[in-house]
């Protein structure tokens, strides 16, 4: 999860700014995550 939101925030993604940005930028997020889980195998 923090990874996702380190590379939101190099694309311009600001929580701090105010609700609304914080509620589009965990969205983004999730979808982010979503996105890695599906694509980058789990290595153990």
């Amino acid at each position: 999860m923090l990874e996702s939101v380190g590379i939101l925030h190099l694309f311009g993604y600001d929580h701090e700014t105010t609700e609304q940005e914080a509620l589009k930028m965990e969205k983004k997020s999730e979808e982010l995550i979503k996105l890695i889980e599906k694509t980058v195998p789990k290595v153990y």
